[in-house]
Protein backbone atom coordinates (compact mmCIF):
# COMPACT_ATOMS: atom_id res chain seq x y z
CA UNK A 1 0.00 0.00 0.00
CA UNK A 2 2.95 2.47 1.08
CA UNK A 3 4.27 1.33 -2.30
CA UNK A 4 1.84 2.42 -4.59
CA UNK A 5 1.10 5.91 -2.69
CA UNK A 6 4.90 6.33 -3.01
CA UNK A 7 4.30 5.78 -6.86
CA UNK A 8 1.59 7.91 -7.16
CA UNK A 9 3.13 10.70 -5.62
CA UNK A 10 5.89 10.13 -7.54
CA UNK A 11 3.97 10.69 -10.88
CA UNK A 12 1.61 13.83 -9.37
CA UNK A 13 5.39 14.88 -8.75
CA UNK A 14 6.49 14.31 -12.74
CA UNK A 15 3.44 16.04 -13.72
CA UNK A 16 3.65 18.97 -12.11
CA UNK A 17 6.94 19.44 -12.92
CA UNK A 18 6.00 18.79 -16.85
CA UNK A 19 2.98 21.11 -16.61
CA UNK A 20 5.41 24.29 -14.77
CA UNK A 21 7.93 23.24 -17.63
CA UNK A 22 5.37 23.92 -20.53
CA UNK A 23 4.42 26.97 -18.72
CA UNK A 24 7.67 28.29 -18.48
CA UNK A 25 8.53 27.51 -21.96
CA UNK A 26 4.89 29.21 -23.00
CA UNK A 27 6.22 32.52 -21.04
CA UNK A 28 9.89 32.36 -22.41
CA UNK A 29 8.56 31.77 -26.25
CA UNK A 30 5.77 34.68 -25.55
CA UNK A 31 9.09 37.08 -24.30
CA UNK A 32 10.99 36.05 -26.81
CA UNK A 33 7.54 37.49 -29.74
CA UNK A 34 7.93 40.59 -27.38
CA UNK A 35 12.02 40.91 -27.81
CA UNK A 36 12.72 43.43 -30.43
CA UNK A 37 14.83 41.97 -33.05
CA UNK A 38 17.29 44.80 -33.86
CA UNK A 39 18.24 43.88 -37.16
CA UNK A 40 14.85 43.41 -38.14
CA UNK A 41 14.47 47.26 -36.72
CA UNK A 42 17.53 48.28 -38.79
CA UNK A 43 15.95 47.02 -42.14
CA UNK A 44 13.55 48.84 -41.57
CA UNK A 45 14.94 52.17 -41.02
CA UNK A 46 16.81 51.89 -44.35
CA UNK A 47 13.65 51.07 -45.91
CA UNK A 48 12.30 54.25 -44.42
CA UNK A 49 15.02 56.74 -45.07
CA UNK A 50 15.73 54.80 -49.29
CA UNK A 51 11.80 55.45 -49.53
CA UNK A 52 12.38 59.30 -48.37
CA UNK A 53 15.50 59.16 -51.28
CA UNK A 54 13.12 57.82 -54.12
CA UNK A 55 10.19 59.73 -52.74
CA UNK A 56 8.01 56.69 -52.44
CA UNK A 57 5.93 58.86 -49.84
CA UNK A 58 3.05 56.53 -50.48
CA UNK A 59 5.33 53.22 -49.38
CA UNK A 60 7.16 55.05 -46.75
CA UNK A 61 3.85 56.13 -45.06
CA UNK A 62 2.88 52.18 -44.83
CA UNK A 63 5.83 51.92 -42.24
CA UNK A 64 4.12 54.38 -40.09
CA UNK A 65 2.29 53.24 -36.90
CA UNK A 66 -1.47 53.95 -37.20
CA UNK A 67 -0.83 56.51 -34.26
CA UNK A 68 1.64 58.53 -36.55
CA UNK A 69 -0.68 58.43 -39.89
CA UNK A 70 -3.48 59.82 -38.08
CA UNK A 71 -1.25 63.06 -36.66
CA UNK A 72 -0.09 63.96 -40.35
CA UNK A 73 -1.65 66.94 -41.35
CA UNK A 74 -2.26 67.50 -45.08
CA UNK A 75 1.11 69.03 -46.85
CA UNK A 76 1.83 69.28 -50.34
CA UNK A 77 4.95 67.48 -51.27
CA UNK A 78 8.58 69.42 -51.06
CA UNK A 79 11.22 70.29 -53.42
CA UNK A 80 13.75 69.60 -50.92
CA UNK A 81 15.09 65.74 -51.07
CA UNK A 82 17.00 63.79 -48.89
CA UNK A 83 19.95 62.48 -51.05
CA UNK A 84 21.80 60.45 -48.44
CA UNK A 85 21.77 59.01 -44.96
CA UNK A 86 24.11 57.36 -42.79
CA UNK A 87 22.94 55.27 -39.06
CA UNK A 88 25.28 56.49 -36.41
CA UNK A 89 23.69 54.53 -33.45
CA UNK A 90 21.23 52.67 -32.03
CA UNK A 91 19.71 52.86 -28.50
CA UNK A 92 18.18 48.93 -27.87
CA UNK A 93 15.40 49.05 -25.13
CA UNK A 94 12.67 46.79 -23.76
CA UNK A 95 10.05 47.66 -26.23
CA UNK A 96 11.19 50.14 -29.01
CA UNK A 97 14.45 50.71 -30.46
CA UNK A 98 15.80 54.65 -31.42
CA UNK A 99 17.81 54.80 -34.56
CA UNK A 100 20.03 58.22 -34.47
CA UNK A 101 20.32 58.52 -38.31
CA UNK A 102 22.33 61.79 -40.14
CA UNK A 103 20.66 63.02 -43.40
CA UNK A 104 21.29 65.03 -46.28
CA UNK A 105 18.73 67.00 -48.06
CA UNK A 106 18.95 69.26 -50.93
CA UNK A 107 16.75 71.86 -53.13
CA UNK A 108 16.34 70.63 -56.53
CA UNK A 109 17.70 73.39 -58.91
CA UNK A 110 18.68 75.50 -55.80
CA UNK A 111 22.18 75.53 -53.93
CA UNK A 112 20.96 74.49 -51.03
CA UNK A 113 21.25 71.90 -48.74
CA UNK A 114 20.63 70.58 -45.05
CA UNK A 115 22.17 68.26 -42.63
CA UNK A 116 19.39 67.02 -40.33
CA UNK A 117 19.37 64.18 -37.23
CA UNK A 118 16.86 62.07 -37.18
CA UNK A 119 15.57 60.28 -33.98
CA UNK A 120 13.40 57.05 -35.32
CA UNK A 121 11.42 54.85 -33.09
CA UNK A 122 10.96 51.66 -34.05
CA UNK A 123 8.18 49.05 -32.34
CA UNK A 124 6.62 46.06 -33.00
CA UNK A 125 3.34 45.19 -33.45
CA UNK A 126 1.44 41.92 -34.51
CA UNK A 127 1.24 42.89 -38.07
CA UNK A 128 5.35 43.33 -38.29
CA UNK A 129 7.86 46.33 -37.30
CA UNK A 130 6.69 49.89 -37.58
CA UNK A 131 8.05 53.67 -36.81
CA UNK A 132 6.13 54.99 -34.15
CA UNK A 133 8.17 58.21 -33.47
CA UNK A 134 10.49 60.61 -35.95
CA UNK A 135 12.37 63.66 -34.64
CA UNK A 136 14.38 65.64 -36.69
CA UNK A 137 17.17 68.50 -35.25
CA UNK A 138 18.59 70.53 -38.09
CA UNK A 139 22.38 70.27 -37.83
CA UNK A 140 23.77 72.46 -40.85
CA UNK A 141 22.50 74.65 -43.33
CA UNK A 142 24.22 75.46 -46.42
CA UNK A 143 23.09 78.22 -48.75
CA UNK A 144 24.07 80.20 -51.81
CA UNK A 145 23.20 84.27 -53.10
CA UNK A 146 25.03 82.74 -56.22
CA UNK A 147 27.89 84.81 -55.56
CA UNK A 148 28.97 83.23 -51.96
CA UNK A 149 28.02 79.97 -50.54
CA UNK A 150 27.25 80.07 -46.87
CA UNK A 151 27.23 77.67 -43.82
CA UNK A 152 25.10 77.94 -40.83
CA UNK A 153 25.22 75.69 -37.24
CA UNK A 154 22.00 74.10 -35.80
CA UNK A 155 19.77 76.87 -34.94
CA UNK A 156 22.39 80.04 -34.52
CA UNK A 157 20.91 83.59 -36.26
CA UNK A 158 24.24 83.93 -37.25
CA UNK A 159 25.79 82.18 -40.61
CA UNK A 160 29.80 82.14 -41.94
CA UNK A 161 30.84 82.38 -45.04
CA UNK A 162 32.66 78.85 -46.52
CA UNK A 163 34.02 80.36 -49.86
CA UNK A 164 33.27 83.28 -52.21
CA UNK A 165 33.72 83.06 -56.05
CA UNK A 166 37.00 84.84 -55.99
CA UNK A 167 38.27 82.49 -53.76
CA UNK A 168 37.44 79.57 -56.26
CA UNK A 169 40.53 78.16 -58.14
CA UNK A 170 41.04 80.02 -61.28
CA UNK A 171 41.60 76.77 -63.42
CA UNK A 172 41.64 73.01 -63.27
CA UNK A 173 42.08 70.18 -64.91
CA UNK A 174 39.20 68.10 -66.54
CA UNK A 175 39.34 64.16 -65.37
CA UNK A 176 38.77 63.43 -68.91
CA UNK A 177 41.82 64.71 -69.88
CA UNK A 178 44.16 61.37 -68.75
CA UNK A 179 47.14 62.93 -69.14
CA UNK A 180 46.54 66.04 -67.45
CA UNK A 181 47.46 68.12 -70.79
CA UNK A 182 44.68 70.88 -70.99
CA UNK A 183 44.28 72.80 -67.91
CA UNK A 184 40.91 74.76 -68.32
CA UNK A 185 39.04 77.69 -66.82
CA UNK A 186 36.88 77.14 -64.02
CA UNK A 187 33.30 78.21 -64.34
CA UNK A 188 32.48 80.81 -62.24
CA UNK A 189 29.05 82.22 -63.32
CA UNK A 190 27.76 81.35 -60.39
CA UNK A 191 27.07 78.60 -57.19
CA UNK A 192 24.85 75.51 -58.58
CA UNK A 193 24.22 72.58 -56.07
CA UNK A 194 26.38 72.15 -52.52
CA UNK A 195 26.38 69.44 -50.43
CA UNK A 196 27.91 68.13 -47.00
CA UNK A 197 29.18 65.50 -45.51
CA UNK A 198 27.14 63.36 -43.02
CA UNK A 199 30.29 64.46 -40.45
CA UNK A 200 29.64 68.19 -41.25
CA UNK A 201 33.55 68.97 -41.94
CA UNK A 202 33.43 68.63 -46.01
CA UNK A 203 31.39 71.02 -47.85
CA UNK A 204 30.33 70.09 -51.40
CA UNK A 205 30.19 73.03 -54.14
CA UNK A 206 29.48 73.51 -57.96
CA UNK A 207 29.55 76.48 -59.98
CA UNK A 208 27.95 76.67 -63.35
CA UNK A 209 28.02 78.43 -66.90
CA UNK A 210 28.06 76.14 -70.31
CA UNK A 211 30.35 73.70 -68.19
CA UNK A 212 30.03 72.53 -64.60
CA UNK A 213 33.03 72.64 -61.77
CA UNK A 214 32.81 70.67 -58.60
CA UNK A 215 35.07 70.61 -55.39
CA UNK A 216 34.92 69.43 -52.37
CA UNK A 217 36.12 72.10 -49.56
CA UNK A 218 37.25 70.74 -45.97
CA UNK A 219 36.09 73.67 -43.32
CA UNK A 220 38.07 74.87 -40.25
CA UNK A 221 35.04 75.42 -38.00
CA UNK A 222 37.53 77.05 -35.21
CA UNK A 223 37.29 79.99 -37.34
CA UNK A 224 33.69 80.66 -37.11
CA UNK A 225 32.65 83.44 -34.73
CA UNK A 226 32.26 81.86 -31.17
CA UNK A 227 30.67 82.86 -28.24
CA UNK A 228 26.76 82.08 -29.68
CA UNK A 229 25.77 81.85 -26.10
CA UNK A 230 27.48 85.40 -24.99
CA UNK A 231 31.25 84.80 -23.87
CA UNK A 232 33.09 88.06 -23.88
CA UNK A 233 35.56 86.37 -26.69
CA UNK A 234 32.72 85.80 -29.33
CA UNK A 235 31.32 89.18 -28.66
CA UNK A 236 34.51 90.75 -29.34
CA UNK A 237 34.96 88.92 -32.79
CA UNK A 238 31.65 89.94 -33.32
CA UNK A 239 32.28 92.93 -32.90
CA UNK A 240 35.57 93.03 -34.91
CA UNK A 241 33.55 91.27 -38.07
CA UNK A 242 31.12 94.26 -37.66
CA UNK A 243 34.08 96.59 -37.98
CA UNK A 244 35.53 95.13 -40.98
CA UNK A 245 32.79 94.92 -42.84
CA UNK A 246 32.23 98.60 -42.01
CA UNK A 247 35.68 99.32 -43.21
CA UNK A 248 35.35 97.19 -46.36
CA UNK A 249 37.22 94.43 -45.09
CA UNK A 250 36.36 91.24 -46.53
CA UNK A 251 34.88 88.15 -44.32
CA UNK A 252 37.22 85.44 -43.85
CA UNK A 253 36.09 82.28 -45.46
CA UNK A 254 35.96 79.09 -43.05
CA UNK A 255 36.98 77.20 -45.67
CA UNK A 256 40.34 76.04 -45.33
CA UNK A 257 41.14 73.19 -48.04
CA UNK A 258 39.57 72.81 -51.60
CA UNK A 259 40.02 69.39 -53.87
CA UNK A 260 38.79 69.94 -57.32
CA UNK A 261 36.68 66.79 -58.48
CA UNK A 262 35.99 67.64 -61.79
CA UNK A 263 34.77 70.04 -64.83
CA UNK A 264 32.06 68.37 -66.76
CA UNK A 265 31.40 69.88 -70.60
CA UNK A 266 28.48 71.20 -71.64
CA UNK A 267 26.59 69.96 -68.09
CA UNK A 268 24.82 71.20 -65.24
CA UNK A 269 25.51 69.64 -61.50
CA UNK A 270 21.87 68.07 -60.43
CA UNK A 271 23.35 67.04 -57.15
CA UNK A 272 25.99 65.61 -54.80
CA UNK A 273 26.42 63.12 -52.24
CA UNK A 274 28.77 61.24 -50.18
CA UNK A 275 28.48 58.08 -49.62
CA UNK A 276 27.97 56.44 -46.21
CA UNK A 277 31.94 56.10 -45.12
CA UNK A 278 32.34 59.40 -46.59
CA UNK A 279 34.74 57.55 -49.17
CA UNK A 280 33.28 58.61 -52.45
CA UNK A 281 30.80 61.18 -53.69
CA UNK A 282 28.53 60.99 -56.63
CA UNK A 283 28.00 63.55 -58.58
CA UNK A 284 24.37 63.38 -60.91
CA UNK A 285 24.14 65.80 -63.90
CA UNK A 286 22.63 66.81 -67.06
CA UNK A 287 23.75 67.33 -70.09
CA UNK A 288 22.32 70.12 -72.40
CA UNK A 289 20.36 67.51 -74.54
CA UNK A 290 18.99 66.32 -71.40
CA UNK A 291 20.66 63.22 -70.90
CA UNK A 292 21.57 62.20 -67.00
CA UNK A 293 24.61 60.59 -66.02
CA UNK A 294 26.96 60.11 -62.92
CA UNK A 295 30.76 60.23 -62.09
CA UNK A 296 31.55 58.94 -58.68
CA UNK A 297 35.02 60.01 -57.15
CA UNK A 298 37.31 58.87 -54.23
CA UNK A 299 36.65 61.84 -51.58
CA UNK A 300 40.34 62.51 -50.11
CA UNK A 301 41.88 62.55 -53.46
CA UNK A 302 39.34 63.61 -55.92
CA UNK A 303 40.22 60.87 -58.22
CA UNK A 304 37.55 59.39 -60.45
CA UNK A 305 36.50 56.06 -59.92
CA UNK A 306 37.90 53.69 -62.13
CA UNK A 307 34.49 53.05 -63.88
CA UNK A 308 33.51 55.81 -66.26
CA UNK A 309 29.72 55.72 -66.84
CA UNK A 310 29.59 56.80 -70.08
CA UNK A 311 31.77 54.45 -71.51
CA UNK A 312 30.47 51.60 -69.70
CA UNK A 313 26.50 51.87 -71.04
CA UNK A 314 25.11 53.60 -74.48
CA UNK A 315 24.69 57.24 -73.54
CA UNK A 316 23.30 58.26 -76.54
CA UNK A 317 20.83 55.83 -75.54
CA UNK A 318 20.11 55.59 -71.89
CA UNK A 319 20.28 58.21 -68.98
CA UNK A 320 21.52 57.38 -65.88
CA UNK A 321 19.96 58.26 -62.56
CA UNK A 322 21.60 57.66 -58.75
CA UNK A 323 19.29 55.72 -56.52
CA UNK A 324 21.63 55.99 -53.25
CA UNK A 325 24.59 54.32 -51.48
CA UNK A 326 24.15 51.62 -49.30
CA UNK A 327 27.41 50.18 -46.91
CA UNK A 328 28.66 48.73 -49.59
CA UNK A 329 27.42 49.70 -53.12
CA UNK A 330 26.45 52.04 -55.40
CA UNK A 331 23.18 51.91 -56.71
CA UNK A 332 21.72 53.41 -59.61
CA UNK A 333 19.23 53.01 -62.29
CA UNK A 334 19.26 52.66 -66.47
CA UNK A 335 16.14 54.75 -68.17
CA UNK A 336 15.56 54.86 -71.74
CA UNK A 337 14.97 57.87 -74.16
CA UNK A 338 12.64 58.55 -76.33
CA UNK A 339 12.83 55.59 -79.22
CA UNK A 340 14.60 53.29 -77.91
CA UNK A 341 16.39 50.46 -79.80
CA UNK A 342 14.93 46.88 -78.96
CA UNK A 343 18.68 45.82 -78.29
CA UNK A 344 19.17 48.13 -75.43
CA UNK A 345 15.87 47.29 -73.67
CA UNK A 346 17.36 44.52 -71.42
CA UNK A 347 19.52 47.53 -69.97
CA UNK A 348 16.76 49.26 -68.42
CA UNK A 349 16.54 48.74 -64.27
CA UNK A 350 17.98 48.55 -60.97
CA UNK A 351 22.03 48.17 -60.95
CA UNK A 352 24.57 48.54 -58.70
CA UNK A 353 28.50 49.24 -58.81
CA UNK A 354 30.58 47.56 -55.57
CA UNK A 355 32.73 50.10 -53.91
CA UNK A 356 35.36 47.65 -53.42
CA UNK A 357 36.11 45.66 -56.59
CA UNK A 358 33.88 48.40 -58.63
CA UNK A 359 32.46 46.06 -60.49
CA UNK A 360 29.11 46.52 -62.01
CA UNK A 361 26.05 44.26 -61.84
CA UNK A 362 22.34 44.22 -62.19
CA UNK A 363 20.14 43.79 -59.28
Amino acid sequence: MRKRFLIIIGILCFLCTAVAGCKSKELNTQEQKKKMDTNAASNLVDRYMRGLIMKDYDGVKKMYTEDMIKEQGNYKKSDIIVRGYRVEDVAEMEKNSVFKVKAVSTREKSAYTSLDEYRISVIKEKDGYKIAEVNITPQKEIFSDGYEVRIRDKSNVETNLVIDMENLPKSAFPKEDKLSMYKQEVPSKSFNDTSISFDGTKVLVSTKDKDAYAASILIDETLAVQGKNGDKEGEEAEKQAGDNKNKGIKEKPIGKEIINLDIIKDAAVDYMVFSQDEKFITIQYSKSDGTKCIRIYESDSGKMIPVKFEDSFPIDKVSIEFSYFDKENAIFRILPKDNLEEKYKDLMGNWKLNLKDFKIHRI
